[in-house]
């Protein structure tokens, strides 16, 4: 295994960084299963996404709206509980990005 520097040390070849370029190609084939009716396999997609998001502190308005896709794929098929923790993280995320921006724009 090798490290490389540049990506906080992650072990090169292993779950791709938030930055790779796996992360849009995934969200797209999520909005593609969701518009063929496989939303088991949308929300597995979108639910790695979300997990890749987490664990490197992602906090963009697309990691935003991968939670709020998440969250209606699950509120789609009766997963209320987990749709609105989605919705919580995707406001929280918004919050600070937007608190962020603010203090940015002064």
């Amino acid at each position: 295994m090798v490290e490389h520097s540049i990506r906080n040390r992650a072990v090169v070849g292993s779950i791709p960084t938030a930055g790779s370029r796996s992360k849009p190609h995934r969200h797209r084939a999520a909005s593609i299963l969701a518009a063929a009716d496989r939303d088991v396999q949308a929300i597995e997609a979108l639910s790695r996404t979300v997990t890749i998001n987490d664990r490197y502190g992602s906090e963009t308005a697309e990691a935003a709206s991968d939670y709020r896709s998440l969250a209606g794929l699950q509120q789609r098929n009766g997963l209320q509980q987990e749709a609105q923790q989605n919705l919580v993280r995707a406001r929280e995320i918004e919050t600070r990005h937007s608190k962020s921006a603010g203090k940015n724009g002064l």
